[in-house]
């Protein structure tokens, strides 16, 4: 167990690296092995390339690509571990832009406030209480109990 800990977290560095020497390879390369590995068998290492899809996408050109990816892991109830980081990485993606996130995934956010598991619960508090112009008028006033 510990060998493959090892292993992968030595493959992941890799990964990250490729993402920024070179992330057209790398973007085909993470969508099709996200898209391919099942929840349960391969949580952690589903949640390592959330994360990198994550950073994938604070290029623009790769957010049509790796944002259906996100919502999907958003919405993955078979892991915490794979909805906390999808959060991490809607915020990874939409940390220097200039554009919010689609209105669907905000609202996501604000259904994993109500979600009964603290880490899930607590990334989405995180990532709204920084990014909290993401919201408009009605989502800030749900969002705080009014």
């Amino acid at each position: 167990m510990q060998t493959w800990r090892q292993y992968r977290r030595k493959f992941v560095d890799v990964l990250k690296n490729l993402v920024k020497q070179e992330p057209e390879y790398t973007a085909k390369f993470l969508t099709g092995c996200y898209e391919n590995l099942e929840t349960k068998s391969n949580e952690l290492f589903k949640s390592d390339l959330i994360t990198l899809l994550g950073e994938l996408g604070r290029d623009f050109s790769f957010q049509p690509r790796v944002l259906p990816l996100i919502f999907n892991g958003l919405m993955d109830f078979e892991s915490q571990l794979l909805r906390a980081d999808s959060i991490h990485a809607v915020r990874e993606m939409y940390r220097n832009s200039k554009s919010n996130p689609p209105q669907n995934i905000v609202d996501i956010l604000l259904l994993h406030l109500q979600d009964s598991y603290v880490i899930v619960h607590r990334a989405a508090v995180d990532v709204l209480r920084r990014n909290a112009h993401w919201l408009n008028e009605a989502q800030a006033r749900g969002a705080i109990g009014i």
